[in-house]
């Protein structure tokens, strides 16, 4: 399923929260698809959490593509426990101050992946910003 946010055709504040649920150690940065650079990132202490905060102005996000990207490490983690807590990773990136109001989105099975043993998880979420 596609993940399109749409905008008013102004110069109102869109603003963006990421909220990570996992027994490991996150870090999110959330970019623009093609721009270098990022234009926000979780802080260490906030464990890959963003908490409501400007992401733009809507005319200048329209035609682009958010991405929020996420690495979880779960070091420290059983081994037996590892499966389980790449099921139950939860991430919901909620953007604010469009049309259509406050609109959540989560990821899902095919947006995240196991690497090193399972001890890392790397997640992302793409959403189209619309007129």
């Amino acid at each position: 399923m596609e993940n399109i946010y749409r905008l008013k055709k102004d110069n109102s504040e869109i603003k963006i929260k990421v909220k990570v649920g996992t027994i490991g150690n996150a870090s999110t940065i959330v970019s623009e698809k093609g721009a270098v650079g990022e234009i926000l990132k979780s802080r260490p202490e906030d464990n890959g959490n963003i908490n409501k905060r400007k992401l733009g102005l809507s005319d200048e996000l329209i035609n682009t593509t958010i991405i929020a990207d996420l690495a979880i490490l779960l070091d420290g983690v059983p081994k037996n426990q590892l499966d389980q807590a790449f099921e139950n990773l939860f991430v919901r990136v909620t953007l604010f101050g469009g049309p259509d109001g406050e609109q959540s989105f989560d990821i899902g099975p095919g947006e995240k992946l196991q690497f090193n043993d399972k001890k890392l998880i790397v997640a992302a979420k793409e959403i189209k910003m619309i007129p």
